[in-house]
């Protein structure tokens, strides 16, 4: 794996900047045109390559809970679908999210299952 001074060293070679490289680029401006670049290019890998992070697993539900923890190794909350499966095959479902906090008050305990992703500072993610 190529290091930052690797890279900046390239860069000034394959630019000739090494005489004039004060005079109009210094090395925190090549700095920060890296880490944009490489920002720029996880963006990518994420959107395009997203199934790359795809994984499987189970959540116990604990009986009058209101929160589960999620996975330790979920990628930045990136859940695609979750799915109810109880012991009745007829009453699977999905689940939906939340994504108003509000919408939390209108959850009847005969309601579906629906979820809202919480960040805690003691729990994290759950």
């Amino acid at each position: 794996m190529a290091t930052l001074a690797y890279v900046m060293e390239k860069i000034k070679d394959d630019l000739d900047l090494y005489e004039n490289v004060n005079e109009f680029i210094e090395d925190e401006d090549i700095r920060q045109y890296i880490n944009e670049a490489i920002k720029e290019a996880e963006a990518e890998i994420h959107n395009v390559f997203e199934d790359y992070f795809l994984t499987y697993t189970s959540l116990t539900l604990t009986e009058d809970s209101e929160v589960v923890a999620l996975p330790t190794d979920i990628y930045a909350n990136k859940i695609r679908k979750i799915f109810y499966y109880p012991s009745i095959e007829s009453n699977r479902y999905e689940v939906k999210r939340l994504y108003r906090l509000a919408d939390y008050l209108d959850v009847d305990s005969q309601d579906n299952y629906r979820y809202l992703i919480n960040n805690s500072a003691s729990a994290g993610n759950t």
